[in-house]
């Protein structure tokens, strides 16, 4: 008998009709008890099943024990539970269904032929989302039930669009769950993404969020350390946000950056958003190139020169992320000799001395105001240092 959970599958190619001539013929081979009925109309197979029953069943035969899915198997029900549980459907023993031993075929086909048979079992259920809770608020997150080859145990997982990926797994017989919670941060494609789940975030790595009502808390051992992650990566986010709206940009979410990219987003606040320079440690020998002939003009007349101050503003496109920004970027010298300038490529090489002191300030090529010397020399008494930059406004 199949239970309501699986529907059975025959491969059938041709149609034919029955009469009750021709079944009373095929049902002389049928066993005391039994009768062969046509297995669904215009079939040409027909399916052994018991007298005078007149719901849609039929008969089949399985061999126990088995194994299926690498499960020790040795009945009927666990076999058809076990198909479900892992979503695979039972393929039968041709021969135990031709019978042995005197015994009659479970199908018997006009053409003598019999496809292949199996039982395939019902779909898991669509499932509702599941409530993720924290303070008097929650987010839906997409769930369904997986394969598991297990008679005792069930195990669910989180669908993948979602900012929070879930495994839960079911012992029905100890009525033991275990939980396992990661931040899908793939999920976030912009800053903008980030700054709408950054409440829901926020909570999480305090340990305050929690499923099923309040009753289960998502909280590890490590909240400690995600804390500390969260505040770090807050305040780089926050600073992007920052920097998005002052150039008026979609920044995308770094799923990964670089230390090059850092140094970049760093310039780039100080000088956008707290309008500062910074200061850096300059590499020994330093060669530019030019696109703006009349700042190269200016810087021309001091070759040969040492311990001059010198500012190098060049027109230059950054890329951080992956994002492109043309800036005016304004690198001022200290102390430092001209080693050589080419009039005709527009390059000039630089060779800091050991009391040089380097700063940048990157300015944004539509402002109207010119950076000059004197403003940078004037800026180098706030100047904050690279390894310094931690993101904070000043107010």
């Amino acid at each position: 008998m199949i239970v309501n959970k699986f529907t059975a599958t025959f491969s059938n190619d041709e149609k034919t009709t029955s009469s009750k001539a021709l079944l009373k013929y095929i049902n002389k081979s049928a066993p005391k008890g039994y009768k062969y009925e046509l297995l669904y109309p215009e079939s040409h197979t027909y399916s052994l099943r018991k007298d005078k029953d007149d719901s849609t069943t039929f008969l089949i035969r399985l061999d126990f024990p088995m194994t299926f899915e690498g499960i020790n198997v040795k009945n009927p029900q666990d076999l058809l539970e076990l198909s479900y549980r892992v979503q695979k459907p039972i393929i039968l023993d041709q021969t135990l269904q031709k019978g042995k031993n005197g015994q009659p075929p479970t199908l018997f086909s006009l053409t003598g032929e019999i496809s292949k048979q199996s039982i395939v079992p019902s779909p898991f259920p669509k499932l509702k989302p599941l409530k993720v809770h924290w303070g008097n608020k929650s987010l839906d997150v997409p769930f369904k039930r997986i394969p598991f080859p297990s008679l005792s145990e069930s195990r669910f997982e989180s669908v993948g669009d979602s900012i929070l990926d879930i495994s839960l797994s079911i012992n029905e017989t100890t009525d033991e769950t275990q939980i396992k919670t990661n931040i899908n941060f793939n999920y976030l494609k912009t800053i903008d993404d980030y700054f709408k789940f950054r409440d829901f975030l926020e909570n999480y790595s305090k340990g305050k969020v929690s499923l099923f009502s309040g009753h289960i808390k998502l909280k590890t051992e490590d909240d400690s350390e995600k804390k500390k992650v969260f505040k770090e990566n807050d305040k780089l986010y926050s600073a992007l946000h920052l920097i998005g709206k002052r150039l008026d940009s979609t920044i995308p979410f770094p799923q990964k950056i670089t230390e090059r990219d850092i140094n970049k987003i760093k310039i780039l606040f100080e000088s956008y958003i707290n309008n500062r320079i910074v200061k850096f440690k300059s590499q020994p020998n330093l060669k530019f190139t030019f696109n703006d002939n009349s700042n190269f003009s200016q810087i021309a007349p001091t070759l040969g020169k040492k311990n001059v101050r010198i500012l190098v503003p060049l027109q230059k496109e950054i890329e951080f992320l992956t994002l492109s920004l043309q800036v005016i970027e304004n690198q001022l010298y200290t102390n430092t000799t001209v080693k050589e300038i080419d009039l005709q490529n527009n390059t000039l090489v630089l060779e800091p001395n050991e009391l040089d002191e380097s700063f940048v300030y990157y300015q944004d090529p539509a402002d109207s105001k010119e950076i000059t010397f004197n403003d940078m020399l004037t800026k180098t008494t706030d100047a904050i240092d690279l390894d310094a930059v931690d993101f904070s406004i000043l107010k």
